[in-house]
């Protein structure tokens, strides 16, 4: 599959420690605009990322993405549209596609996801309108929380939330 032909522009940092700040960048392309900056420290880990316009395809947003103390990423999301049809798109239209590879493959450090969107897509037209949710997992995958609010594809309210009893974890949508 091949990419998009974009530009990028930014200002480049480097810090005596081998650390590098991009500042102002810019990168666009054919339905691609995206604002913001990074900082990686000496050893490339990731210190904070901040990108003020995220828009590609369906996606229209704001992202914060910083390292969790410890481990892990947190990662907060907050605008009109957040295209996930990736994580629930149909396999099976793909003709010739190679097989998937482990979802959960990479989710072996701890994330905590927080979107707060006008619309969050699913699947074609499925999605759901004002959405604010929050997901968490401990390392290799562990659901440790997950919050949700959202207008269904209906006219309905949907919540949902994940509770601990006993060591149990529930998970409950209304």
């Amino acid at each position: 599959h091949a990419g998009t032909r974009a530009n990028a522009t930014a200002q480049l940092h480097f810090g005596d420690d081998g650390a590098l700040a991009i500042s102002d960048l810019v990168v666009t392309g054919e339905g691609l605009n995206v604002r913001g900056g990074l900082s990686l420290d000496g050893d490339g880990k990731i210190v904070n990322v901040s990108l003020s316009d995220v828009r590609a395809g369906a996606n229209d947003f704001a992202m914060n993405m910083e390292p969790l103390s410890g481990d892990g990423l947190a990662v907060r999301i907050q605008g009109k549209s957040l295209d996930a049809t990736h994580f629930f798109a149909d396999k099976k239209k793909v003709p010739n596609a190679a097989p998937p590879g482990d979802m959960d493959a990479e989710l072996q450090r701890p994330l905590s996801l927080s979107a707060k969107v006008d619309r969050l897509v699913f699947h074609d037209n499925v999605g759901f309108r004002d959405v604010t949710m929050a997901v968490s997992f401990a390392g290799n995958e562990k659901l440790t929380g997950f919050n949700l609010d959202a207008i269904g594809t209906g006219k309905g309210k949907i919540s949902g939330h994940m509770e601990v009893v006993k060591g149990m974890r529930n998970l409950s949508l209304d």
